[in-house]
């Protein structure tokens, strides 16, 4: 046969040791059916011995790009040219180039390559040059899964969180240098993560938020006022409202409207809506010199860095207890949605990726919400029940 799409696409699976098809046009060239894939291969004459390489497997590589490299193969062949023997080369040159190349040269690589094109650069940059502390001057290829697992034991004395982001991060970068060819397999992929404890689920009860909201109301500082606004009735990051600008926000008269945030955690521009009280308070808050940032910091041009005082302060204020934190306020916002609207409202106010984050992290529900749930839907069912018999 002639080995087209056509043709393979119509052979069975051939059996464990794989079953040939010669090309009738190219002499040397076949495929090979295996039980689960196709894999195209050229043989070849040079020297006065007959030798065969693989072409790669199908679809990955297409009948017609392997035909094209088996007849490149045997032009090299009839000018004395072993395909083998090169490739043989290469491969000695990869696992010479990876024994010579240190740990230190990789990470900067790495970071130059590609950390550089992440929207957040410092956790990876800060969890490499914990490995590079320990690992800079030894051989890339010569880092093994003991290594990685006694490192990331140790890091267990500072939070097995802390371990598992430094596990993934090193993954990471193992799994490109394997990618680049300087290391034949990823040391840290044997290591598995460490079981973490149950997410933070700490929300403001109704009490807390009450008074909360009452100091707020008569909060005099403008600034402080609108970036708690924000934080409580929007569920934004505190990240999100420390670089929120004036002109990210399309209010009408009364407040209402939505507020454009171009560089949230996703990396991509979301824009959330903004009901009236709270666009009452952004419309409320003064531009200082003209300066873009809706909290500016001591300079107008620049951000305010932080609200660790001002957090302080209005708990102090609204007598919160000291185990209430600021992202508290995200997780309450979260809850409060569900309790209103389910999980997939809040995941989509949330900007969650996924409902399954919203649903672990963010909404932490407990057994009188869940009955809540039953209850109205029993009480919906009744209800369509009563009126699809009185419509009879």
């Amino acid at each position: 046969m002639k080995i087209t799409r056509r043709t393979i696409e119509g052979l069975k699976p051939g059996s464990e040791r794989g079953t040939k098809h010669q090309d009738d046009s190219l002499p040397g060239f076949f495929v090979v059916a295996y039980p689960k894939h196709l894999s195209f291969f050229v043989r070849y004459r040079v020297h006065g011995q007959r030798k065969t390489v693989g072409l790669g497997r199908y679809p990955s590589t297409m009948p017609e790009d392997a035909r094209r490299a088996a007849l490149s193969v045997l032009g090299n062949a009839a000018r004395g040219e072993d395909e083998a023997l090169k490739r043989k080369a290469l491969r000695e040159a990869a696992e010479t180039k990876s024994k010579r190349i240190s740990f230190a040269s990789w990470r900067e690589e790495y970071l130059k390559t590609h950390v550089s094109h992440l929207k957040e650069q410092s956790e990876p940059t800060r969890y490499l040059a914990m490995a590079g502390a320990e690992w800079d001057r030894r051989p890339l290829a010569e880092i093994s899964a003991r290594d990685v697992e006694t490192f990331r034991n140790r890091l267990m004395e500072r939070g097995t969180t802390q371990a598992n982001r430094w596990l993934a991060y090193i993954a990471g970068s193992f799994n490109h240098a394997v990618r680049l060819g300087y290391i034949e397999a990823n040391p840290a992929r044997r290591v598995p993560f460490l079981k973490e404890n149950d997410p933070r689920s700490r929300v403001l009860t109704p009490d807390e938020e009450a008074r909360l909201r009452r100091v707020l109301a008569t909060w005099r500082d403008p600034f402080e006022k609108v970036a708690f606004t924000l934080l409580i009735d929007t569920g934004a990051r505190l990240s999100e409202v420390l670089r929120a600008k004036h002109e990210d926000f399309d209010l009408d008269p009364d407040g209402a409207g939505t507020w454009r945030i171009p560089s949230p955690k996703s990396g991509k521009p979301q824009a959330i809506p903004v009901l009236p009280n709270v666009g009452a308070v952004v419309i409320a808050t003064p531009k200082i010199d003209g300066g873009p940032f809706l909290v500016p910091g001591r300079v107008p041009l620049v951000p305010r860095v932080d609200f660790v005082g001002s957090w302080a302060r209005l708990k102090a204020a609204a007598r919160l207890g000291a185990d209430v934190h600021l992202h508290d306020l995200r997780r309450s916002f979260g809850l409060r949605v569900t309790r209103a609207s389910g999980i997939f409202a809040a995941s989509k106010l949330l900007r969650h990726s996924s409902t399954r984050i919203t649903e672990t992290v963010y909404s932490p529900l407990d057994a009188g919400d869940l009955m809540g749930f039953a209850t109205t839907t029993e009480r919906a069912r009744v209800l369509a029940f009563r009126r699809k018999k009185s419509a009879r």
